[in-house]
C-alpha cells in the first residue's frame, strides 16, 4: 500500500503526535513494506527525511491534491488541524480516510475548559461543522488514549478505537552500559497548558538544582516567557534534543500539565528508562500512572510540586521506588503492537474502496441554476452540456468541505465582494458591468482573487481593461442558443391581435433596456388605428430589478388612441419564448447598457430580425446583413459615486460607458421597418439564422467553457501561487523577528550569567 499521513504543525511543533506518527509509518514500511509519506501545512516549502520517512509541506489544499495524485495513495490518515484537509481530499478521490485523534481539534473544549487548561486566548479550535464533517466522513476513528475515546463519545457519541502510540526500545531506551549525566529535572512543557508556570515556579524555588528545558523557543516554547526564562540563570535551554539525549541528562522529569493530557508520551519514556517523574493525574497520564506515586492530584497548586520535588530530591530510597514503579508501568506500553491493528485496518479499507484519482474534473457553480434570472439560465445550459460531452462533473451549491477543481463564480443575486473564494481550486468569475468599467470594487477583487474573467462580449471586455483588470485574464465566452428550440420552424404563438405587423420587445422593462424609449418612439409614431401592434413580453418578477414600466403600459392600454399593446409579464418556458418570436415580424430592443441581450440572439435564431444600437455588446452578432442597426450617442463620464446595482447592492462607481438612441431615430426606423417588403425581411432573416446557428450555440460556448478549463488546468492555480509567495514572505518576516526576539532572549540570559559568576567572584 501506499500511505499518507497528514498531520498539523509537524515542521512548527514537533511534538509527540508527529514522533507517534513517524514510529507508525517507519514500522509500516520496515515491517510490511508499504511505502510512506508524511505531509503538513506550512507556508514555506519543505522536504526533508526523519527518521527514514520523507516528510513535506504542503502551501494549501491545491498542492496537497497535486501531492496526492503524485503519490496515488491507497490510504490517507490525518491528525491534528490538519485532518481536515486530509478527509477533504480522501473524499474527492475516494480514498479512504482515517482520524487519529492525538488532542482536542474535533473534540473542542469549552470557554471555562480553556481558561481553566491554561490555554492561551487566541487559541482556536475547528467549528462544530468542521468536526462534524471530520468525524462523519471518516472511514475509521483511532484515539491516542481511553480518555481521548471517552471525550469523543461524549462530545459527538462516536465510537474511535484506542490506538496507543508504539515505543521503538532501539529508539528510547538507554544503554545501560553507556555513559550517563543524569544532572537535569527536564521537561518537555514550554506552554502554560503543559505546565510552564510549574517549571519556572521550581527552577526559581530550587536556585542550586539544575532545571532543562527542551524544544525551540519560539515553537516548543512560547516566546513570550522569554524574560521570565532569562533571569532564571539555573534553568538551560539546549532547545529540540533526540528522546534518548533528553533522557541520558535528566535524573528526574516533569510532566506538569495543566490540561487533560491527550495522552503524555514523554512519561512512558522517562518511566521506561528507571527515570523518577512527578506527572499531573489528568486525561491519558492517568492511564500511564495509575495509581502510581508520581502522579499529583492537584496539579495545579505550586505548593504541592514544591512539596513533592523536595521529598524526591531529598529521599534516594524514594527515587528509586519511583523508577521501579515507573518501569513496571510503562511495560505494557511496549508491548500494545499498535502498528500491526493500524496495518490491517488500512488493508482492509484500501481492499474494500479504490480511489478515483484520475476522473473527471469538478466545476463547482457558484450561482443558481434553478431561478428564472439569465445567470442561472446560463449556469444550467454550461452544466447540461459540460457534463454530457465533456470530461467535466458540474456541481452547485458547493458545501465549504467540498473540493472543487474549478470555482466559476456566475451569480448576480448575492454580494460579489463579500464573496471568499475557497482554499482550493482555481477561481474563474463571470460577470458584466453593463453600464461601463467595473466598480473599483469588483475590479480589484477580480485581480487578487481570480485566475480568469469571463465575458461574454468584446465590449465587456473593453470595459473590464477600462476598469484596471488584468488583460491577460479575460477571456470571451460568448452566449449562445439551442438550435433545437430557436428555429424558424414551430408552433406560432396565438396572439390576442389583428394587426398584420407586430413589433417585439422581451426583457425586464427597465431603462437599462431602453424601454422608456422604445414606449415614447412607438406612441408618437403610431396610433390605434394603423395595423400594427406592440408585444410587450416583460418579466417584472426579476429578481434582479425592482421598477418596470407597468403603469406606463398599463395606462397605455387604457387610452383608446393609443397604438396598441399586447403585454405579457408570465415567465415562459424556452419552448413558448421562440414561438413568441416566431409570431412577430421585428424585435425592437433600444438598449442603452447590455453584458449580450440573448433574447436578440433568440430572436435571430428564429427568424426575427431586430432593431438595435450600433453599439454595445449586440456588435459582436448583429450586423446590418442580420438587423437593423440604429445609430446611437456614446454616453461617458466619470461619476465617482455610490449606485444601486440591479437587486440593490449599492457600489462606488468611477464612471459610465452606455449609449443611447435618440427617440426619433427609432421613431424613423419603426415607421420606416413597417413599410418594408417581406422579401427584405426574408434576407435579413436567413442571415440571422446562419449566425445564430452556425456561429452561437451553447455547445460552442460550452466547448469554449471547457477549453478554457483545460487551459487553465495546464497553467495551474496562478492567483494561488501568488498567495503562497506572499505567505511565505510573511512567514519569513514573522520567523525573522522570531529570530530577534530569540537573540535578545539569549543576550539576556549570557548576561545574567555574566553577573552571576561575577557575584561569585
Amino acid at each position: 500500500m501506499r500511505i499518507v499521513f497528514v498531520i498539523g504543525n509537524a515542521f512548527q511543533i514537533f511534538g509527540g503526535a508527529a514522533i507517534s506518527t513517524l514510529d507508525f509509518l517507519r514500522r509500516l514500511e520496515r515491517d510490511f513494506g508499504h511505502r510512506c509519506l508524511m505531509l503538513s501545512r506550512h507556508p514555506v516549502p519543505r522536504r526533508e527525511t526523519i527518521a527514514g520517512i520523507e516528510v513535506a509541506a504542503y502551501r494549501d489544499l491545491d498542492e496537497l491534491k497535486e501531492t496526492v495524485r503524485r503519490f496515488q495513495p491507497d490510504v490517507m490518515l490525518g491528525a491534528l488541524a490538519n485532518a481536515t484537509d486530509a478527509l477533504r481530499v480522501a473524499r474527492r478521490y475516494r480514498i479512504p480516510g482515517f482520524v487519529h485523534l492525538h488532542s482536542y481539534e474535533f473534540c473542542a473544549p469549552t470557554a471555562d475548559e480553556q481558561i481553566q487548561w491554561g490555554l492561551a486566548p487566541e487559541t482556536v479550535f475547528p467549528p462544530p461543522a468542521e468536526a462534524d464533517f471530520v468525524l462523519r466522513s471518516a472511514d475509521g476513528l483511532f484515539a491516542c488514549s481511553r480518555h481521548m475515546q471517552r471525550r469523543l463519545e461524549q462530545q459527538h457519541g462516536r465510537r474511535a478505537d484506542v490506538l496507543y502510540c508504539d515505543f521503538a526500545p532501539e529508539e528510547v531506551l538507554l544503554d545501560a552500559a553507556g555513559p550517563r549525566r543524569p544532572e537535569y529535572i527536564s521537561g518537555i512543557c514550554g506552554y502554560r497548558h503543559k505546565g510552564l508556570e510549574v517549571l519556572l515556579h521550581l527552577a526559581g524555588k530550587f536556585p542550586h538544582q539544575r532545571f532543562l528545558l527542551a524544544g525551540a523557543l519560539g515553537t516548543d516554547i512560547d516566546l513570550s516567557y522569554r524574560t521570565r526564562l532569562a533571569v532564571l540563570p539555573n534553568l538551560f535551554l539546549p532547545g529540540r534534543m533526540p528522546i534518548k539525549n533528553l533522557l541520558g541528562r535528566s535524573k528526574i522529569v516533569l510532566v506538569p500539565s495543566l490540561w487533560p493530557e491527550p495522552f503524555g508520551r514523554i512519561a512512558v519514556e522517562a518511566m521506561a528508562n528507571g527515570i523518577p517523574i512527578l506527572a499531573s493525574y489528568t486525561g491519558g497520564l492517568q492511564e500511564i500512572l495509575r495509581d502510581g506515586p508520581m502522579a499529583l492530584g492537584n496539579f495545579s497548586d505550586l505548593e504541592a510540586w514544591e512539596t513533592r520535588l523536595r521529598d524526591l530530591l531529598e529521599s534516594e530510597e524514594l527515587r528509586a521506588h519511583y523508577a521501579a514503579e515507573g518501569k513496571m508501568l510503562a511495560r505494557p506500553f511496549f508491548e500494545t503492537h499498535s502498528t500491526v491493528a493500524l496495518e490491517l485496518s488500512l488493508r482492509t479499507a484500501s481492499a474494500a474502496r479504490k480511489p478515483d484519482l484520475n476522473g473527471r474534473k469538478i466545476v463547482a457553480f457558484c450561482g443558481d441554476n434553478d431561478r428564472d434570472e439569465s445567470d442561472a439560465l446560463v449556469n444550467l445550459r454550461w452544466s447540461e452540456i459540460l457534463a454530457a460531452k465533456h470530461p467535466v462533473a458540474p456541481s452547485f451549491r458547493p458545501s465549504e468541505f467540498d473540493v472543487p477543481d474549478f470555482i466559476v463564480h456566475h451569480d448576480y443575486k448575492r454580494h460579489f465582494t463579500e464573496f471568499v473564494p475557497p482554499d482550493g481550486g482555481v477561481c474563474i468569475a463571470v460577470r458584466t458591468s453593463d453600464f461601463g468599467p467595473y466598480p473599483p470594487a469588483w475590479a480589484a477583487k477580480i485581480n487578487a482573487e481570480f485566475d480568469q474573467l469571463w465575458v461574454h462580449t468584446r465590449w465587456i471586455r473593453e470595459q473590464a481593461i477600462a476598469s484596471g483588470i488584468d488583460p491577460e485574464r479575460i477571456r470571451l465566452v460568448p452566449l449562445g442558443i439551442d438550435p433545437a428550440i430557436f428555429r424558424p420552424d414551430g408552433p406560432v404563438y396565438p396572439l390576442a391581435t389583428k394587426k398584420s405587423f407586430r413589433f417585439l420587445f422581451v426583457g425586464t422593462a427597465v431603462v437599462r433596456k431602453g424601454f422608456d424609449i422604445l414606449l415614447e418612439a412607438y406612441r408618437r409614431t403610431f396610433s390605434r388605428q394603423d395595423d400594427v401592434c406592440l408585444v410587450v413580453k416583460d418579466h417584472s418578477g426579476n429578481a434582479f430589478y425592482s421598477a418596470t414600466y407597468q403603469e406606463e403600459i398599463r395606462a397605455m392600454l387604457r387610452d383608446a388612441q393609443a397604438p396598441e399593446i399586447l403585454y405579457l409579464d408570465e415567465f415562459e418556458a424556452p419552448n413558448t419564448i421562440a414561438s413568441l418570436f416566431r409570431a412577430c415580424h421585428v424585435g425592437v430592443f433600444p438598449y442603452r447598457a447590455e453584458g449580450f441581450c440573448l433574447p436578440i440572439l433568440e430572436a435571430m435564431a428564429c427568424g426575427t430580425p431586430s432593431m438595435v444600437p450600433n453599439r454595445g455588446a449586440c456588435v459582436d452578432f448583429c450586423s446590418d446583413e442580420t438587423s437593423f442597426l440604429l445609430p446611437a450617442l456614446r454616453i461617458k463620464l466619470p461619476v465617482n459615486r455610490r449606485f444601486s446595482l440591479k437587486i440593490g447592492v449599492e457600489e462606488e462607481i468611477a464612471a459610465v460607458d452606455f449609449c443611447e438612441i435618440r427617440v426619433e431615430t427609432l421613431m424613423r426606423a419603426l415607421k420606416e421597418t413597417v413599410s418594408l417588403s417581406k422579401e427584405q425581411l426574408k434576407r435579413k432573416s436567413l442571415a440571422g439564422i446562419e449566425v445564430a446557428h452556425n456561429e452561437f450555440t451553447w455547445e460552442r460556448s460550452a466547448a469554449i467553457v471547457a477549453r478554457l478549463i483545460e487551459e487553465l488546468a495546464e497553467r495551474g492555480p496562478a492567483v494561488r501561487l501568488q498567495n503562497r509567495r506572499r505567505e511565505a514572505e510573511k512567514a519569513h518576516k514573522r520567523f525573522a523577528a522570531a529570530q530577534r526576539l530569540l537573540v535578545e532572549a539569549l543576550a539576556r540570559r549570557a548576561a545574567a550569567r555574566a553577573d552571576e559568576s561575577a557575584q561569585h567572584l
